[in-house]
């Protein structure tokens, strides 16, 4: 294994980074250099992070002041100078295989070529990518195919004219986002496959410097991936929301109902749900309110507390629906299964029927609650009840009318829906029972 050395993976570990290291420098002193012979400058390097990770870089922007021949050499000179290290190790354990540290050598070289390897895909925003783009002349080819496809995607939904297909970005962009994921399942894939070993040689040595140097190590490679992560996500949500107010979605009240009914059903399956029972509403209010402004998405007051509304009661009826479901039997399940019913008819003609006289009761509970819950969006002006009361109030000094009368409407919209609730019941333990 490329991460153990002898029968330490802590040590294997280290001399990974090392070599990683040693060969990102040289990487990036090929293109320095290269930059340099062209009679370019240099402007700057240091450290950034790239995918998450920590990695050296150098400034050649200089070069594009140069030819394409120019350009394509300082991106090939990274990759090229990797390979060359790794082939002269793999020549020196040819012409001395007992060599004593043959072991580490071999290291060097599979990291050479993986490293080169890499760095040449051009599906990837790496130095083969930009060979790519200065080969085919196509500046920004990556960022254009990936905007066309979800131009597309858009407009097949909303069913306005395409035009005529540029099969080249399609193909391009379709290849670029399948290696992307396919790259990041890999890397998980490996953590899960070496990573396990490698934290427990960590911590289980007996040495308090070597549990240091692992925690650093961690810190070090970790803390960035996850900034890096939550960042992704946001930036992407924030996308997400301002593609649907750009096409005036959110203010369709059909639209937000089906929005609704998915995040129900995508909380049904997440165990992580327990979060959204746990999150304060007015603090979720709050946050979207006054949060997503700061990330350039402004969303009206009335969507806004939809939203809210929404996300905290949508976890609390996944909770009720998961319940139910599972409160049938699971013969019954088993007995579907015998007959020869597929999961849907399942679904359909055996759990559903029964676990619907569980659900409907607490599910018009909870709509009770979020009735009351509601008047917290006054918080944020939105013209509900409590917030015509308070109108009221402050134009007309009327506040013992106003808020009466704001109780009066609370307490009929209360007792319709429990009676409705109480009627449900009943008619349904009637269907149970006979």
């Amino acid at each position: 294994s490329i991460f153990v050395i002898g029968n330490s993976a802590v040590l294997g570990s280290v001399i990974a980074i090392l070599i990683n290291l040693i060969f990102a420098s040289i990487h990036e002193a090929a293109h320095a250099f290269t930059t340099k012979y062209f009679g370019q400058k240099v402007m700057r390097g240091g450290i950034l992070l790239y995918l998450g990770l920590p990695c050296l870089y150098v400034d050649t922007n200089e070069i594009w002041l140069s030819g394409r021949r120019a350009r394509i050499l300082v991106s090939f000179a990274g990759p090229w100078s990797t390979a060359i290290v790794g082939s002269g190790c793999a020549v020196f354990m040819f012409l001395f295989p007992t060599f004593g540290y043959n072991e580490i050598l071999y290291k060097v070289v599979v990291w050479g070529f993986v490293g080169a390897i890499v760095n040449l895909n051009p599906l990837l925003m790496l130095d083969g990518y930009y060979i790519l783009i200065d080969w085919a002349k196509r500046p920004m080819l990556r960022a254009r195919s990936l905007t066309y496809i979800r131009k597309l995607m858009t407009d097949m939904i909303f069913q306005k004219p395409t035009g005529k297909l540029q099969w080249d970005k399609i193909i391009y962009g379709a290849m670029a986002s399948l290696w992307s994921v396919a790259s990041v399942v890999f890397v998980l894939f490996i953590i899960e496959l070496r990573g396990e070993r490698i934290i427990r040689d960590f911590f289980g040595a007996g040495s308090l410097i070597i549990k240091v140097a692992g925690v650093l190590v961690l810190a070090f490679w970790m803390f960035p991936v996850v900034i890096s992560i939550v960042f992704f996500v946001a930036l992407k949500v924030r996308d997400i929301f301002s593609s649907l107010w750009r096409a005036s979605l959110l203010q369709r009240p059909s639209f937000l109902l089906v929005l609704f009914l998915i995040v129900s059903s995508l909380l049904q399956v997440l165990p992580e749900v327990k979060f959204l029972q746990l999150a304060f509403l007015l603090v979720q209010i709050y946050f979207l309110y006054f949060g997503l402004p700061t990330l350039g998405l402004r969303v009206p007051e009335i969507q806004t507390g939809i939203i809210a509304l929404m996300l905290n009661s949508g976890a609390y009826i996944a909770e009720i629906i998961r319940a139910g479901i599972t409160s049938v039997d699971q013969g019954q399940l088993e007995a579907g299964t015998a007959s020869g019913l597929n999961y849907i008819q399942r679904m359909r003609f055996i759990i559903l029927p029964q676990a619907l006289g569980v659900t409907v009761p607490p599910l018009l509970g909870q709509s009770i609650v979020l009735v009351k819950d509601s008047a917290l969006l006054s918080l944020i002006s939105v013209m509900e009840l409590t917030r015509c009361g308070q109108t009221m109030t402050s134009e007309r000094f009327m506040p013992a009318e106003a808020f009466f009368t704001v109780a009066f409407f609370y307490m009929c919209i209360y007792f319709c829906l429990k009676a409705l609730a109480d009627w449900s019941q009943r008619k349904l333990i009637f269907r149970e029972a006979y």
